[in-house]
């Protein structure tokens, strides 16, 4: 008797190293919040290069001077705080239309709530065109960067339901990143997210929640594949995660992209 319940122990101890044999081999393939993730195949030392931090941003909404620039020095983990100030104030910034050569000067606005920007008040992108950035600043490398505009989205086959939005989103080739806003009475809005995946169209049902009313505003903001590119990077960010650097510019860092607005005010 006493063989045979050691060999139920026995049988009982060789289920519970399977089960432990599966559960390693299943958490070996998982990526753990806790785990630094995919590493680099190889240490590549690498020493701090000073330059122009700059994020640019072409706006197509109808609305002149919208576009903006915003400049500072890069900088060492190690020497940030709190109280510092990265902004570059005179940097030259100007935006060239490349199929004209036509040269637009932008200038610095110390703006609180937006942050410390360059813009040109009389700057308006067309939907198709080429500009290039040509950032200088004493001491610093020069930045070069080129955008080009996105077609505007479009939409067919719109509809209303009881509680939906239905449309077909027209995406175009120019055209990385879709941004969605539907905008509700009552205050809120609904959004979706969608990537191009190379199809011409995608079928969008936009749910409106019970405790809002009726949509009265579409807005869809086509981003250019650079800024879709840096966007989306970012927020994949995952601390103690090797990451390669996303920079869009020459001579330095950040990114120079371009965003197209669709607006329909909308009648249920």
């Amino acid at each position: 008797m006493r063989s045979q319940n050691r060999y139920l122990s026995f049988c009982g101890d060789k289920s519970w190293v399977a089960v432990l044999i599966l559960l390693v081999a299943f958490w070996s393939g998982c990526d753990l919040p806790w785990e630094p993730g995919p590493m680099p195949t190889e240490l590549i030392e690498t020493e701090f290069e000073k330059g122009l931090n700059v994020f640019g941003l072409l706006r197509d909404d109808g609305i002149s001077g919208s576009s903006f620039i915003r400049v500072e020095r890069a900088i060492k983990v190690d020497e940030f705080n709190d109280t510092m100030s990265v902004d570059i104030r005179n940097a030259d910034v100007t935006i060239m239309h490349n199929a004209s050569s036509a040269t637009y000067s932008f200038q610095f606005e110390e703006d609180t709530s937006r942050g410390n920007l360059f813009f040109n008040p009389y700057f308006t992108p067309a939907e198709g065109e080429t500009y290039t950035l040509t950032v200088k600043a004493e001491s610093f490398p020069t930045i070069f960067a080129s955008a080009t505009i996105p077609q505007r989205p479009g939409i067919q086959n719109s509809s209303f339901s009881e509680k939906s939005y239905n449309f077909d989103l027209v995406m175009t080739e120019d055209t990385g990143m879709y941004e969605v806003y539907l905008f509700l009475e009552g205050g809120g809005a609904v959004y979706e997210k969608v990537i191009n995946d190379g199809k011409e169209k995608k079928k969008l049902s936009l749910k409106i929640p019970d405790s809002y009313g009726s949509p009265y505003l579409l807005n869809i903001y086509g981003y250019d594949p650079q800024l879709t590119e840096y966007t989306n990077a970012a927020v994949t960010l995952r601390w103690n995660t090797y990451q390669e650097t996303v920079t869009t510019v020459e001579g330095g860092y950040g990114a120079f992209g371009a965003v197209t607005v669709f607006s329909s005010w909308l009648n249920p």
